[in-house]
Formats: C-alpha cells, sequence, structure tokens
C-alpha cells in the first residue's frame, strides 16, 4: 500500500501542532484503506482545588484542542496551495465545532471560531512547525506509523524549545475565548 501523500501532511500537522501545543500525542497512522488518525490522550482539565498555576485550565485545553483538530487540515492545505478554508471539511470540524460551541455552556461569537481556524494556518506556517510537518509526513508516507515518541523527538530536534513556548503562548492565551 502506498498511503496519499496529502493525508501524510494533514496527520503530520496534528501531530506536530499537538506536540508543540503540549497535548498527549499518541500516534499517528496511516491505515489500509488510505485513511489517517492522530491519536491524543486524556487531557487533564484542573480540579478547582488544584494549583491554577500547575495545569491548563478549561478554556486553554479547549483552544489547543481546537488548534489541533484545525492543524490537519491546514497543512494538507498548505501542501496543496489551496486556501484552508478548501480543507475544512469531515471529522476535524466536527469536533472543532463541537469543542468549540458545545462542551461549554453560552453562546460563542463565530467570530472566536474564524479566529482559531486563521490561528492554526499561521502555526502551521511558522517555518520550523512546517519542516517538522514535512518531516513527519515523509515518515508516515514511508512506515505508514509514528509513535508518540517519535514524534516528540522528531519536533523537539526541529523547532527550538523557546520557539515552542512563544507559539503556545501566542496562539493559545491570547486565543482565549
Amino acid at each position: 500500500m502506498i498511503p496519499d501523500i496529502h493525508v501524510c501532511y494533514h496527520e503530520a500537522g496534528h501531530a506536530v501542532v499537538g506536540v508543540v501545543l503540549q497535548l498527549p500525542v499518541k500516534c499517528a497512522e496511516i491505515t489500509d484503506n488510505y485513511e489517517g488518525y492522530c491519536k491524543i490522550g486524556k487531557i487533564r482539565i484542573p480540579d478547582p482545588k488544584d494549583s491554577i498555576e500547575k495545569y491548563l485550565n478549561h478554556e486553554e485545553v479547549k483552544n489547543r484542542r481546537i488548534l489541533f483538530y484545525f492543524a490537519g487540515p491546514a497543512a494538507q492545505a498548505k501542501y496543496e496551495g489551496v486556501p484552508i478554508f478548501d480543507s475544512l471539511v469531515g471529522q476535524d470540524f466536527i469536533n472543532a465545532q463541537y469543542a468549540f460551541y458545545y462542551q461549554e455552556p453560552g453562546v460563542k461569537a463565530p467570530q472566536d471560531f474564524l479566529n482559531l481556524i486563521n490561528a492554526a494556518w499561521e502555526i502551521v506556517n511558522e517555518l520550523e512547525i512546517w519542516n517538522a510537518i514535512i518531516k513527519t509526513s515523509e515518515y508516515l508516507f514511508e512506515f505508514h506509523k509514528i509513535s508518540g515518541k517519535d514524534i516528540k523527538k522528531l519536533v523537539r530536534g526541529a523547532i527550538p524549545r523557546s520557539k515552542m513556548q512563544v507559539i503556545r503562548w501566542k496562539y493559545c492565551n491570547s486565543f482565549l475565548i
């Protein structure tokens, strides 16, 4: 089986951005039916009794999840040379909508949702992130699966820690909805 390179870029986008945003990425895989997935583990939402400095708050977790969902379509769109909105179909978009509108009570502004889509596009277009996505997609194309541990090694080798911190601060803290 030869996987579709577009699917490899899509899943690599999820995986790399997930690691940069400190989500518990477990693996990325291309399946026998030419589809792919990137699995993340459970994200700990803080107990109110816990120190707020110790864990992410609910809004940060939600925003990181949404950016993770949009990173796959953003990477695929960049590879294909099309606007991100041309790639926003399927389960990623549904998951992001669910996380945005339904995991928290109250009406949310559509503009905030668009801001997160644009933020995912900007993250994928950061040079170091894009280079890590290319390397991860090449690995997926050849081996069809990459573990979370290997993704973390690849990302840490391609993106300086200080750059990852800047990205997390810029795109997570500034998009608290």
